[in-house]
C-alpha cells in the first residue's frame, strides 16, 4: 500500500510543473496543503462516528 501511495504522489508531483510551468511553488503549496488535510482529516471523522456509534 505504502508502494502505491508513493507512485501516486510522485505522479501528482510531477504533473504539477507540466500543467502550471508559471505557478509551480504555489500549486505545490496547494497540493501539500491537500494532502496534509487528507492525512489529518479522516482520523478524527472516524473517531467521532465510533464515539457517536459505538462501532
Amino acid at each position: 500500500m505504502a508502494a502505491a501511495i508513493g507512485l501516486g504522489n510522485g505522479a501528482v508531483i510531477t504533473l504539477v510543473p507540466e500543467q502550471y510551468p508559471k505557478a509551480i511553488g504555489s500549486v505545490t503549496g496547494l497540493v501539500g496543503a491537500a494532502g496534509g488535510l487528507g492525512g489529518f482529516s479522516p482520523p478524527l471523522l472516524l473517531g467521532l462516528v465510533r464515539q457517536a456509534t459505538g462501532s
